[in-house]
C-alpha cells in the first residue's frame, strides 16, 4: 500500500469520530458505502449508511459533548481495498446533571473500498468492545 492511500484510510477513520463529536451527520454518510455492513454487537446491526447514521444520530441525542478518540491504526491493502484495524476510546457526557459519563473502550475492524477512484470508504465495520462503563 502507497502512502498516499495509507494517509486517506486514516484520514476516513479520523474523520468518522470527529463527525459523530459534531454531529455533523452527512459528513458521517460520506465516510461509508451506500449498502455498507455495520456490525456494533450488543449496540447494533446496520445494512446501509442511512440506517447506521439515523441511528447515530438518534443515539447521540441524548448525550452532551463527546470525545471519540482513534489511535493505533493498522492497515493493509492495495489501491482499491484495504482492511484496517484501530482501537476507539470514547466518552459521552450526559445533558443532565446527575446523568451517568460513558466510556467505551474497543477496536473497529473495517474493510474500506475505494472502488470508482473517488476516495476511500468503509464497506464494512465490525465493532470489538473491550469495555463500557458508566459512571456518575
Amino acid at each position: 500500500m502507497d502512502a498516499e492511500s495509507y494517509r486517506a484510510i486514516e484520514s476516513v477513520l479520523i474523520r468518522y469520530a470527529t463527525a459523530i463529536d459534531e454531529r455533523d451527520w452527512n459528513l458521517l454518510l460520506a465516510c461509508f458505502t451506500e449498502n455498507v455492513e455495520a456490525d456494533y454487537g450488543a449496540i447494533g446491526i446496520w445494512a446501509g449508511r442511512r440506517s447506521l447514521v439515523d441511528h447515530m444520530a438518534r443515539r447521540h441525542e441524548r448525550f452532551g459533548p463527546t470525545l471519540h478518540r482513534i489511535t493505533n491504526v493498522a492497515i493493509q491493502g492495495d489501491t482499491r481495498s484495504a482492511q484496517a484495524t484501530c482501537y476507539i476510546d470514547a466518552l459521552l457526557m450526559p445533558i443532565q446533571v446527575g446523568n451517568p459519563i460513558r466510556r467505551a473502550f474497543g477496536r473497529y475492524e473495517d474493510l474500506l473500498v475505494n472502488d470508482d477512484g473517488s476516495g476511500w470508504t468503509i464497506g464494512k465495520r465490525k465493532f470489538i468492545s473491550v469495555l463500557i462503563t458508566d459512571r456518575a
